[in-house]
């Protein structure tokens, strides 16, 4: 278990704790964009395998890429940002031992993939070498980035259309819509119709929006952040109408609008609308309206995962919800490899599987959607082979 114990803008640090003793912190130090990460840990592994004392310490700058080469510690942003305590994901690397307090909704685990829309020919051939794969490997979901403005990127919706009427299994949505650019009206008669064509296997990711000037450069309007979260609960009412099974429906909002328009075509299931939220807010908001909470593990570290879940829970308390009826979905990146650790999610399979289990059990997620750090087709096929069973098995085995 990990306590946050200083926190401040330029010096945090954590201690944790394995079966009530302590294992070891970690903690860091910015100075401009210079963060000096230093992580002691004293039991590496349960099996009490390891070393004690700092056992690295180096400069993180805009240009590092990888986290600490010794351990499970972090990672950096892969966006070239300088590494600062609000932009660092980390891990323990471990599980709590049953029988300690835990976040687990006990929902069924599921996998997906993370492919990039890109409309360059021999990357598009990729992203259908990487839908195949996790087809065929057994994986669940295919989540697709929408950033219209993009100009190397093919439209998000006209991509999904022609993942849909390629694959059998695979259930596909944006992750997440671009709400600022693309109306919710025809954002709910789309789905619908994904829906339809697909025999169910569409569900509806939605997102406040971001990028504000590359909006406004697109013919959309930048909205202040109070604005967009307005817009985006808008948004859902606006949508659950238009799937609904009234005559007519209408609606009078701040951002949109409906003046007696008909329904139709209801969809061919109850598509999940996930948000892709981060502040107190909509995510109490969340637990009142949505089916599903879709954060990324590089905004949303493990260490703030608890207090998120907190305010999604309180809002479905509000709403006479059940918390665990609601979906956790993680995109998550990084790599699978055959040597030691690279820092979180960068490491061989077994520490993959360690902590999304840990992610699971302690941490309260239950989907992962998985973006590779490079050679995708191959990543995602050890990741549907290697990883997702192997996770759905320790899992099981921790819940008894």
């Amino acid at each position: 278990m990990a306590t946050e114990v200083i926190d401040a803008p330029d010096r945090r640090r954590y201690e944790f704790r394995i079966d009530g003793k302590t294992a070891g912190s970690s903690e860091y130090v910015r100075t401009g964009d210079v963060v000096a990460f230093t992580h002691t840990e004293i039991v590496r592994s349960r099996e009490g395998r390891g070393w004690a004392g700092p056992h690295c310490a180096r400069p993180w700058t805009t240009s590092a890429t990888r986290g600490c080469p010794s351990c499970h510690c972090a990672r950096s942003s892969r966006s070239g940002s300088p590494v600062t305590a609000s932009t660092r994901t980390w891990s323990t690397g471990r599980r709590r031992s049953r029988g300690t307090a835990m976040t687990d909704y006990g929902r069924d685990v599921a996998f997906g993939v993370f492919p990039t829309p890109s409309a360059d020919p021999a990357d598009l051939r990729t992203l259908w070498a990487v839908l195949a794969a996790a087809e065929h490997g057994g994986l669940e979901f295919a989540g697709i980035q929408d950033h219209p403005y993009q100009r190397a990127h093919l439209d998000t919706w006209t991509l999904m259309a022609a993942v849909l009427s390629r694959t059998e299994r695979l259930r596909v949505f944006p992750d997440v819509t671009n709400l600022p650019l693309r109306s919710p009206a025809i954002i709910a008669k789309a789905a619908a119709s994904l829906d339809v064509l697909s025999d169910g296997r569409f569900e509806l990711g939605l997102g406040a929006g971001a990028f504000w000037d590359a909006v406004a450069a697109m013919g959309g309007r930048a909205r202040a952040p109070r604005e967009a979260a307005d817009a985006l609960l808008e948004a859902v009412e606006v949508i659950r109408l238009l799937w609904s099974d009234a005559r007519s429906v209408r609606f009078e909002g701040e951002h949109y609008r409906l003046s007696g328009v008909r329904p139709g075509p209801a969809p061919a299931h109850d598509i999940g609308i996930w948000l892709g939220v981060l502040g107190p807010r909509l995510l109490r908001a969340l637990g009142r309206v949505a089916d599903g909470w879709l954060p990324s593990s590089g905004y949303a570290r493990p260490a703030q995962l608890a207090d998120m879940h907190a305010r999604i829970d309180a809002g479905a308390a509000e709403a006479g919800r059940d918390p665990a009826s609601i979906r956790r979905a993680y995109n998550v990146w990084g790599s699978i490899t055959d040597g030691s650790s690279g820092g979180f999610l960068e490491g061989p399979v077994e520490q993959w599987v360690d902590e999304l289990t840990e992610l699971v059990l302690e941490y309260g997620m239950d989907t992962f959607v998985f973006g590779p750090a490079a050679e995708p087709v191959a990543q995602v096929s050890r990741f549907a082979a290697e990883v997702a069973p192997a996770v759905r098995e320790a899992v099981l085995a921790e819940r008894g």
